[in-house]
């Protein structure tokens, strides 16, 4: 028998194959625990849809009995089941609602994750009336999150228990997508304060000092908790106002708080104020943005060549010391090459351009610095994430 830790690595390259990792489950108790061990890792659960096998029950119902039914003669303990599961997602995305009797299950199945590492939850319909951990009998967090994706609009009495109660627990946070989730819960915290008496205090702003890759709509709202020296990815869902304010005010700072930020994904130009207006945009921009690398810009544009001539989006390019691509994940127009050669001009270490054609959405390509003709992009993650990619490796053109 090979040791357990080959095995693994073998099992371990049937992470797609999932027929092949059913199959070894029939073959001994000891293949079971590792075929296991790779099945229960990532889990898609799809709430309000039943169960194959009991027609009667929901998916998330029966996966909650799963982690706690009884041991089966060939299958591993369900209580082992619990703690291999490292990536959870719970995917609402096609239905309008979700019953609560469904987030009571996920409430259940969370109990019984104490490795998980990333936890994902989308729901696009009516805001939900749920927050994890927000149930008087979840008294604390059993797992510590790395990943934190929550897209989906959230009832203003839930937001502040998810912001103040369950974000605030997750201390190894890395990387966070939480939209508009912290603005509802600052939002029903003032509207709290108003008619609470002098005496009390609002819970004070919550981050976790280990992130490094953020989404959000509430930037002022981490700039506040000083959680923000470590980011090195930021997308802004909204206006880029919290930025812009910094932009302005940022020369007289002793130092930024997004000095290590490398990747900016925003849905406009951030402002820099005119040369007429007082002070050096280059330096205002250099001195909060001195590390950026990589912009990508979310608006449409009709064509490439006047979005750069754009005064205001010269001003920015020109003020970042270490930019190396820019990028436009909306359509973009390229009728000729003049704009495109004259942004490599003003922008020295510029290395490319990447832009996604207005006609075919499904074709992105990158103008390089020095080649006469554009190269085809594929990138290796799903559409919309690549802003919180490695560009450099994440993406292969040809």
């Amino acid at each position: 028998m090979l040791p357990v830790e080959l095995l693994l690595q073998i099992f371990e390259h049937l992470h797609d194959d999932r027929p092949t990792l059913l199959n070894l489950l029939l073959v001994s108790h000891h293949f079971a625990q590792l075929s296991e061990s790779i099945l229960y890792a990532d889990v898609t659960l799809h709430p309000a849809r039943i169960c194959r096998s009991r027609p009667r029950r929901t998916v998330l119902a029966c996966f909650a009995e799963s982690l706690s039914g009884p041991t089966s003669s060939v299958s591993p303990s369900p209580r082992r089941r619990g703690p291999m599961v490292k990536h959870l997602f719970i995917d609402g995305s096609d239905i309008p609602s979700i019953a609560q009797s469904e987030y009571s299950q996920l409430d259940l199945i969370l109990t019984r994750l104490p490795h998980l590492q990333s936890f994902h939850f989308t729901h696009l319909a009516n805001a939900v009336r749920w927050s994890p951990f927000a149930t008087s009998r979840i008294t604390a967090p059993p797992f510590q999150l790395a990943r934190l994706i929550f897209n989906a609009a959230i009832h203003p009495s839930y937001a502040p228990k998810m912001v103040h109660g369950f974000l605030a627990s997750q201390t190894r946070l890395e990387h966070l997508e939480i939209g508009s989730i912290i603005e509802e819960a600052l939002g029903s915290a003032n509207r709290d304060g108003a008619t609470a008496s002098a005496d009390t205090e609002l819970p004070p702003p919550i981050a976790p000092s280990s992130l490094r890759i953020l989404e959000t709509s509430a930037l002022g709202y981490f700039l506040d908790a000083g959680k923000t020296s470590n980011l090195t990815h930021l997308k802004l869902s909204s206006s880029a106002s919290p930025l812009d304010m910094m932009l302005i005010n940022s020369a007289s700072a002793p130092r930024s708080p997004l000095a290590n930020l490398r990747v900016l994904s925003t849905s406009q130009t951030p402002h820099l104020p005119s040369s007429e207006s007082g002070g050096s945009p280059s330096a205002t921009a250099a001195t909060l943005l001195p590390n950026l690398e990589y912009w990508e810009l979310r608006s449409e544009w009709v064509d490439l060549a006047a979005f750069l001539q754009e005064p205001c989006v010269r001003r920015f390019l020109v003020s970042l010391p270490r930019l190396k691509a820019l990028r436009f994940s909306a359509d973009v127009a390229v009728h000729s090459r003049e704009g495109v050669a004259q942004t490599f001009e003003s922008v020295l270490g510029l290395e490319f351009i990447e832009v996604r054609l207005g006609r075919k959405r499904e074709v992105i390509i990158r103008y390089y610095r020095g080649e006469e003709k554009p190269r085809r992009v594929q990138w290796r993650r799903g559409e919309g994430a690549e802003w919180c990619q490695t560009w450099e490796h994440d993406a292969s053109a040809t």
